[in-house]
């Protein structure tokens, strides 16, 4: 995949895809732990692309900010999903074509102002990643900015303790 340059942006690879017994990884997401631990998710595909057929989640841990990545582990459950809460139903965001992600940046509180990011595809063939803020509680979604212009999908996003957007 070609990589675009932006002076603000570090870009590195978590997973790669034919690497450590998997085919491909698919649907990533992102949490910080409250000692500023990045903790990238995906689903870790071992035989090849679709949904139907061995499917691991999987995870990498970074406690540097993202600049390296420790060794690929596998996870599971055991509570039947039982700690998973009630869905919410968010009817006013652009319907994005595969999974999007939203994080709150900033609150006016301990800020100079309200900032709710919003990242989705901007285009019905699965490219043109963009990045939106928002500054009136997602009601409006007035600045964009294209993070990548060629084949995207299944991005999530979270804000360090540093305050740097980490994006996957």
């Amino acid at each position: 995949m070609a990589t675009q340059r932006v002076p603000w942006m570090r870009e590195t690879e978590v997973f790669t895809s034919g690497a450590e017994g998997y085919h491909m990884y698919a649907i990533p997401s992102l949490a910080i732990t409250p000692d500023g631990t990045i903790l990238a998710f995906c689903e870790g595909r071992k035989h090849g692309p679709t949904d139907h057929q061995e499917v691991w989640l999987v995870l990498r841990r970074s406690t540097d900010n993202g600049v390296t990545w420790g060794d690929l582990q596998l996870l599971y459950g055991n509570n039947g999903g039982e700690s998973w809460s009630d869905l919410i139903e968010l009817d006013d965001l652009p319907e994005p074509i595969c999974q999007a992600s939203i994080v709150r940046f900033t609150d006016e509180t301990s800020h100079d102002k309200n900032r709710i990011v919003f990242d989705m595809l901007n285009s019905a063939t699965r490219e043109n990643l963009t990045l939106r803020v928002n500054y009136d509680e997602c009601k409006t979604w007035a600045t964009s900015k294209v993070l990548y212009t060629g084949p995207a999908a299944y991005s999530d996003m979270a804000v360090a303790p540093d305050m740097t957007l980490c994006y996957l």
